[in-house]
């Protein structure tokens, strides 16, 4: 996974994606994030709706450093760190 791998997940719980009956704003909201990697890594950022294995909306987000295999392999929710989490969210300040 690329370092900063990033899952944006509505509040509400909604099946997929296009369930969410707000999806402008969680799209507004995934914009927000996506542009601040850019500014802060300097990074291009890269999207992707994925999760058959999980019932529950969600967009990976991923700094792209150029090595797109390198960036989504091992995509499995069990295999994810989560220890980078409050590093980036201080880093980022998305509001």
């Amino acid at each position: 996974m690329t370092k900063g791998h990033t899952l944006v997940i509505p509040k509400k719980h909604y099946a997929k994606v296009w369930d969410v009956k707000e999806v402008g704003e969680y799209f507004e909201i995934v914009r927000k994030i996506a542009l601040e990697y850019r500014v802060k890594t300097g990074n291009e950022v890269r999207s992707m709706i994925y999760g058959e294995q999980i019932s529950h909306a969600h967009i990976h987000l991923f700094p792209f450093n150029g090595k797109w295999n390198e960036a989504i392999s091992n995509i499995n929710p069990e295999q994810m760190p989560t220890s980078e989490g409050p590093g980036i969210q201080e880093t980022l300040h998305i509001t």
